[in-house]
């Protein structure tokens, strides 16, 4: 019982925070990742994430989807690193907070052996994906910088925030 009561307050506190993460969301500069998303606006888009990133994944593959009419879906990292069908007419977009899980560095490997163009969304400054993507001029890095420390087990700030940064370079606003 213990536990789940400072797990509760753990999630008051991260909820308490939206406020602030939503404000910082809305205050990035979007027009790299606008612009790596309309370049792939030609392409269906497998929408890289796993964990929390997820969800964020399944979002921007339903933003592509709506946005320009390709067909778009989200993929964990290992059916990326394992996919044996033709990629050629698709773009991956991998997603991932911190940018250091084994999972999602495979998958950027995985991407770069096949040539697949890509855009990887991180919400830390230089990680262990934006080197891996630097190494080739077929992947864009839209990076953030976070201010608040890391989230807990269901990283809610960090969710509600990548989302905001991706309806913002679909300008979802216009959609409705």
């Amino acid at each position: 019982m213990e536990r789940l009561k400072s797990m509760g307050k753990q999630l008051s506190e991260e909820i308490n925070y939206f406020p602030h993460a939503i404000s910082w969301a809305l205050s990035q500069d979007v027009s790299l990742l606008t612009r790596s998303l309309e370049a792939a606006s030609d392409k269906n888009v497998l929408a890289v994430g796993s964990g929390g990133s997820s969800t964020a994944a399944a979002f921007l593959a339903a933003m592509h989807e709506a946005t320009f009419g390709k067909v778009s879906r989200w993929i964990t990292p290992l059916e990326l690193v394992t996919r044996r069908s033709q990629t050629y007419s698709c773009s991956a977009v991998l997603i991932s907070a911190e940018g250091k899980n084994k999972d999602i560095l495979a998958a950027a490997e995985s991407m770069i052996a096949a040539e697949i163009p890509g855009i990887a969304i991180t919400l830390t400054l230089g990680n262990a994906l934006t080197d891996i993507c630097r190494r080739t001029s077929a992947a864009t890095v839209a990076s953030f910088s976070i201010p608040w420390q890391k989230d807990g087990y269901l990283a809610t700030n960090t969710l509600v925030a990548v989302m905001i940064l991706i309806a913002r370079a679909y300008k979802a606003s216009n959609l409705m």
